[in-house]
């Protein structure tokens, strides 16, 4: 009978996350793995480390299988991974200089969990902003690239 913790290097993070997992062995010698994600994705090989980037909202259970000359056990750590989804809406998207646009957060965060600590760059080297839904106004041509940031806690 072959027994395992799961370790993590991050629990708790935006979307896409990328985990480093590790199967500690504490017993037994597993000799296949098979590591469910808990977004549907599947990882099996003879390695106790894997890798896994997560691009879903929500909370995820990981449930780890060893195989061994014994059987098949059965590792499960609940709700391990908590991952938020940033995102926005504008209220318009084109328009003539000054430029007034109207961002609208919606972004999620998983239960018990806050977004907090938010931070815009508009793209077009303006000051950030730390509002939750700001409005910014562009002076100069061009197409912008938009970037959300905020905390997890």
């Amino acid at each position: 009978m072959a027994s395992a913790n799961i370790i993590a290097d991050v629990t708790v993070g935006v979307m896409p996350l990328t985990v480093n997992f590790l199967a500690d062995v504490t017993s037994g010698e597993p000799y296949q793995y098979e590591w469910e994600f808990g977004d549907g994705e599947t990882y099996t090989d003879n390695d106790p480390e894997a890798v896994h980037t997560y691009n879903t909202y929500g909370v995820h259970t990981v449930v780890l299988k060893l195989y061994s000359g014994t059987g098949i056990d059965y590792i499960r750590m609940f709700n391990l991974i908590k991952i938020a989804k940033l995102d926005y809406t504008v209220d318009v998207q084109k328009g003539y200089i000054p430029f007034t646009v109207k961002f609208t957060n919606t972004s999620v965060a998983p239960f018990g969990l806050v977004l907090s600590d938010w931070e815009w760059d508009f793209g077009d080297s303006s000051p950030v902003s730390s509002d939750v839904s700001p409005q910014h106004e562009y002076a100069v041509e061009g197409n912008f690239n938009v970037t959300l940031s905020a905390n997890l806690s």
